[in-house]
């Protein structure tokens, strides 16, 4: 059958007209929504909302763009060893002003490990999902948090320090692409 509107007659099966159904599955149609590289000032937001960080520690680290107004398609910037150095440079700085502050630490956490030198898998899978939420605007999913819980827990083990492993964990959610 021919379609009217967007709608088909058929829904695509070949059977009777049936005006309220599109031929359409569900995200077909639907364009790639990418996203465009945050500027200076609103990675500087980002950092405060989620780590109550103030400093604007990417106008310190970090060298804007420029770029003009219609500049930041997301599809034509390439991202240079220079920025993702300094991304990661960025994300070391404040996630260890971030450890060394224990009650912003702790509120960024949102709990407390049983104890400090000691795994706490629930806790640290809490704090992953938690604060993966807020960074990447989305529910992780189980094996996105199972990945970062088992990159962060050696070092747990290894320096008897639970921050350690959120150490690891906030570096590899602040340096994610998303």
């Amino acid at each position: 059958g021919g379609t009217k509107g967007g709608q088909s007659g058929d829904g695509g099966t070949g059977g009777t007209a049936d005006p309220g159904k599109s031929t359409l599955a569900v995200g077909e149609g639907v364009g790639h929504a990418g996203m465009r590289r945050l500027t200076i000032a609103e990675l500087d937001r980002t950092l405060e909302d989620l780590l109550g960080d103030p400093t604007r520690p990417a106008h310190a680290t970090l060298q804007e763009e420029q770029l003009g107004p219609f500049e930041n398609d997301y599809t034509k910037l390439t991202v240079s060893s220079v920025l993702v150095e300094g991304l990661e440079r960025l994300a070391t700085d404040v996630t260890r002003r971030l450890l060394a502050d224990p009650p912003r630490r702790d509120q960024v956490v949102g709990c407390t490990p049983r104890d400090p030198t000691a795994e706490d898998s629930a806790c640290f899978r809490s704090f992953i999902s938690g604060f993966g939420r807020r960074a990447l605007r989305r529910p992780l999913t189980d094996p996105e948090v199972d990945l970062l819980e088992q990159a962060g827990a050696p070092f747990v083990v290894r320096q008897h320090d639970f921050y350690a492993g959120v150490d690891v964990a906030l570096r590899a959610l602040l340096g994610h692409p998303a």
